[in-house]
């Protein structure tokens, strides 16, 4: 095979690497949720997260209403949760070990229990919008709504 031959090979094989999410259209809100075991432990780092920007030319995602991030780590190629803002590795306590552009390609995720990173079937990402999933307001009421001792009422 010829240099040229070389070259066009391998700029053939750069631009296809390039290329596979180029024109995908990934979700802008993720929904991470699993069951309450992960709950009990993970439970700050679920909910709904928005995409911010791209971190590695991937999306890159900030949780609503908290304070951590995923982004895909190219280092290790694997999503991860972080803290602190994307980019940053070093205390990322779930990891979603697939390859795929998009968040929500595949649910692959590992979690931090506490001494060991641990597989969940149940721990998910897809994609879904806050006011899509959750009630835009909610009734409360009671049959014992006029309980009273004294002057005092208790509702």
């Amino acid at each position: 095979m010829a240099d040229k031959d070389i070259f066009f090979v391998f700029l053939f094989l750069a631009f296809t690497k390039l290329s596979l999410g180029a024109g995908k259209e990934c979700c802008s809100s993720v929904l991470l949720d699993s069951d309450l075991a992960v709950h009990k432990i993970q439970g700050d780092k679920l909910g709904f997260y928005t995409q911010l920007g791209y971190y590695g030319a991937r999306p890159a995602y900030r949780q609503q209403g908290g304070e951590f991030f995923i982004f895909y780590y190219e280092e290790e190629q694997h999503w991860i949760d972080s803290r602190y803002f994307y980019g940053a590795s070093l205390f990322s306590k779930l990891v979603n070990e697939m390859d795929g552009y998009c968040l929500d390609d595949h649910n692959n995720w590992s979690f931090y229990n506490g001494s060991d990173l641990m597989y969940s079937e149940v721990l998910t990402s897809n994609c879904s919008k806050i006011e899509d999933v959750c009630c835009q307001e909610i009734s409360i009421s009671s049959a014992n709504s006029e309980v009273k001792t004294g002057n005092q009422s208790f509702y």
